[in-house]
């Protein structure tokens, strides 16, 4: 099935295009009509430009209320028109029995705006000022536009009017009952199931008069704060439940009576909190979430990406993947934004009342909608944190999370601990914030897992002074931005276990220090950034700069920066990753405020009497001093840098592997032929770099053919030397032991045989490896300890250990010299050893001692 779907966009002279509303567009006969309804956000955009306040509206338009009185004139003049009957009807004329109808006015009217006949669409007999329909015609809507401008920019700038909300006394003093209070509280600690509490909390305030059902439209409803634990939604999911709901379809009766909003608060303070957390989680979301409308009066804690994205079909706005919102007109999607659907509201008395209410009603609302989406370990964390915050136990908050999250019910106690001890500060978890705020700009959720997840709450780092809160903070944040194609059912898996033991191993543990160090440093700017000690960088920029930093040091530190993530960049150390840092954080910061509007503005420049070179650089805007440009129809793939622009011409450079650089001119009527490339200039390798690195001298080749000389060594003397056939091994206690009386000194001669690689030198073990090539090389294999595995092999020399101090030693260590290689072998020798240490702790033998402490007695 095709459906075709038709948007109509406006623009005004090279100003930016708006999107036209569906509900502003009227179809009369043939024709369309546009309603200029002022305080719509689209039609001050249109009529206003771009820079406007909040909440705009052009009401106050002089001009507008000209157009709106010629348009009410124009319909008085078709009624009079009309012919009338006689006041004084002559005698003659018998009365008329029928009673006259009410004068219908005529569908449309014309009006004259400047040098423009302008045809407006008429509703009703007294149409009123938001119903001024004009035909949707170019320059109908043009001629309005140049009419009322300037007067509608000037009525925007000036002061609104302060208005003083008269209420009842009844609402006014409206507080909840202590009776209710307690009744909900003790609801909300009972042992009833979850969803058997929201239904009995909900009867106890509707019974108050508290809660109540009303129909209402997505274009109503706001996100409450507390929702999904203060992390509101990230609009990843919001489209990701698009794909979901295009797949299955939207069905009404399902969220019909189930979903549940608050009303805003009265309390000024507090609703300028609730719409300024809004505004932040749309302007975060880059374009991709519906802007507000100024109509909206409640805020959802069930349901909340269901609204969100109805509230992006209506506005037509896109997905982060330029994903499309339009949907077919019989859809039923349609029909839930123009008509609504039953919501379970609750006054803000009541949240005043009990604040832990929104949370915990939330709870239970995560499978409201048929597309249910997954409540991550973060969203458990931040209920956790939230929980805390408003005076709960850790025994309180755990059990209200065990009910609010059955997926991540068996991974609660890791969850718990790290709340407890590495989310920062008690009372405001920074960390927490952090991650909350990163994931939902960055990622949809992303769940970690039992396993990963108890791995990164409770593994031990073996230190005494370090417990490496950041380094867990940026393995959380690495897993929650997994790419997609390391995405398995919801889980991410560009990191796994073993990855994470690796962090704490003594050959990686001072890296993951001093990347700690490194980290708690940069985390120390992101924190006072935030405080407003760098006002003039924005607190969203600090986010992503730091949370960058978190998964660059993770995946280098894992070995994993290439395969497994987003950007598919690997840094040469952490103080490359640092530097990137600084340079994103400083360099690249998005002024805020006034500063940004100021970097924003070009300069301006007379085209009168500029330079033609000028007027050419003007002209040709992607043309850049030191920039790299191509022309592949004169000059193939050849990059060339633009040096200089003059009157003459521009000149350009390039420079060849061989050779003197090529300089060409030219002429600036050309210079739109030229494209910019990111393709660098040619560049000749160093001489002595590729002395250095040819396969014949390179340390990693040189490595390889020294392993192979030693391994050939090695198995040549295990070969000649060792004994095999009169050997026995035993365990409980670990025993190696012959088959046979050995008679002969030196009978029995052992080598070792193990993994070749090259031991550090504060590493190498003394006399039991082989030395060659300056360095020692052999390490013992996993051996068939338990004698029941096969694959693993059997290996005596590392089988003979130590003996203790009143035993009596068998063999002795040598050295032998094989192809140039000193391998170390233990050898039959019935006298004490004669190996150093061995002589320092040797004692008698038992049977001397027995005899001497005999003859004592």
């Amino acid at each position: 099935m095709v459906t075709i779907s038709h948007m109509v966009t406006l623009q005004y002279k090279e100003e930016k295009a708006i999107i036209v509303p569906t509900e502003l567009t009227i179809q009369h006969e043939e024709h369309q009509y546009i309603q200029l309804r002022p305080t719509n956000h689209a039609i001050c955009q249109l009529v206003c430009g771009s820079n406007m306040p909040k909440n705009a509206s052009i009401s106050a338009c002089t001009k507008l209320q000209e157009v709106i009185q010629k348009r009410n004139h124009a319909m008085q003049s078709d009624e009079a028109s009309e012919p009338q009957d006689d006041l004084f009807p002559s005698s003659d004329e018998p009365p008329s029995k029928k009673k006259k109808g009410m004068k219908i006015p005529p569908p449309t009217v014309n009006i004259t705006v400047g040098e423009v006949t302008v045809t407006c669409l008429v509703h009703g007999r007294r149409p009123t000022a938001s119903d001024l329909c004009i035909r949707l015609d170019a320059t109908q809507i043009g001629a309005i536009v140049d009419y009322i401008r300037e007067d509608a920019i000037e009525a925007m700038q000036q002061s609104k009017r302060k208005y003083v909300k008269k209420v009842s006394p009844s609402i006014a003093n409206m507080a909840v009952p202590e009776s209710i209070v307690f009744e909900v509280q003790t609801i909300m600690d009972g042992e009833m199931p979850l969803n058997s509490k929201t239904e009995a909390i909900l009867a106890c305030l509707e019974n108050a008069g508290l809660a109540s059902k009303q129909r209402l439209l997505p274009r109503h409803l706001l996100i409450h704060p507390d929702n999904r634990s203060q992390s509101m939604l990230s609009y990843h999911d919001v489209w990701s439940k698009r794909l979901a709901m295009s797949m299955v379809g939207f069905n009404i009766k399902l969220v019909e009576g189930t979903t549940i909003a608050f009303t805003m608060s009265t309390e000024p303070e507090k609703r300028a909190m609730q719409l300024a957390k809004n505004k932040a989680l749309i302007d975060n979301a880059m374009g991709h979430l519906a802007p507000m409308n100024g109509s909206e009066g409640y805020l959802t804690i069930g349901g909340s990406h269901t609204v969100a994205y109805l509230r992006c079909i209506e506005n037509g706005v896109t997905g982060p993947s330029a994903e499309s919102s339009t949907h077919p007109k019989s859809d039923a999607i349609w029909r839930a934004i123009s008509d609504g659907w039953t919501w379970v509201t609750i006054s803000s008395a009541v949240e005043d009342a009990i604040p832990i209410l929104p949370s915990f009603l939330q709870s239970s609302l995560n499978s409201a909608n048929s597309i249910q989406k997954n409540v991550s370990e973060l969203e458990v964390a931040m209920l956790l944190a939230t929980c805390f915050a408003k005076g709960m136990t850790l025994a309180q908050a755990v059990k209200h999370a065990e009910h609010a999250s059955q997926l991540c019910r068996t991974s609660i106690s890791a969850i718990g601990t790290y709340v407890m001890k590495f989310s920062g500060h008690a009372g405001s978890f920074p960390i927490l914030h952090f991650l909350s705020n990163f994931s939902k700009v960055h990622s949809s959720s992303m769940l970690l897992g039992e396993d990963m997840m108890t791995q990164i709450a409770t593994m031990d780092f073996k230190s005494s002074t370090n417990m490496y809160p950041m380094t867990r903070a940026a393995i959380w944040l690495t897993l929650l931005a997994c790419p997609k194609n390391h995405e398995r059912d919801g889980f991410a898996r560009n990191l796994i276990r073993s990855d994470i033991e690796r962090l704490k191993q003594a050959a990686c543990l001072p890296m993951t220090t001093k990347a700690e160090q490194m980290l708690q440093d940069a985390w120390g700017i992101h924190q006072s950034i935030h405080a407003g000690q760098g006002k003039h960088i924005d607190g969203h920029h600090v986010d992503n700069c730091f949370g960058r930093l978190c998964i660059r040091t993770i995946l280098h530190l894992c070995n994993k920066a290439k395969t497994d993530s987003r950007e598919c960049k690997e840094f040469a150390s952490l103080e490359a990753i640092v530097e990137a840092f600084s340079t994103e954080l400083y360099k690249d910061s998005p002024a805020s405020g006034a500063e940004a509007s100021k970097s924003d503005e070009k300069p301006m420049v007379d085209v009168l009497s500029a330079k033609p070179h000028v007027v050419a650089l003007l002209q040709n805007a992607h043309m850049t001093m030191g920039g790299r440009y191509t022309n592949s129809k004169e000059h193939g793939s050849m990059v060339f840098i633009l040096q200089s622009v003059s009157d003459d011409g521009a000149c350009m450079r390039h420079t060849p592997f061989f050779g003197d650089s090529i300089d060409i001119s030219v002429p600036l009527e050309s210079l739109k032929k030229w494209r910019s490339t990111k393709t660098p200039m040619p560049k000749l390798c160093d001489v002595t770099m590729v002395t250095t690195c040819m396969p014949n001298v390179h340390p990693a080749f040189v490595e390889e053919h020294q392993r192979a000389m030693v391994t050939v060594a090695l198995h040549a003397a295990h070969k000649k030397h060792s004994s095999t056939s009169s050997l026995a091994f035993g365990q409980f206690p670990p025993s190696l032991m012959t088959m046979v009386t050995c008679k002969k000194k030196a009978g029995i001669k052992l080598t070792p045989m193990g993994n070749i690689s090259k031991h550090k030198a504060e590493g190498a073990p003394k006399g039991t490896a082989l030395e060659a090539f300056g360095s020692h090389w052999v390490s013992p294999p996993k051996q068939n300890t338990l004698f029941e595995d096969e694959k693993h092999p059997l290996v005596p020399y590392f089988w003979v250990r130590a003996c203790a101090s009143d035993a009596q030693p068998n063999m002795s260590f040598s050295t032998i010299v094989q192809d140039g290689v000193r391998v170390p072998m233990l050898y039959e020798k019935h006298e004490v050893l004669l190996h150093p240490p061995m002589e320092e702790t040797m004692q008698e033998p038992p049977k001397k001692k027995a005899k001497a402490k005999a003859e004592a007695n």
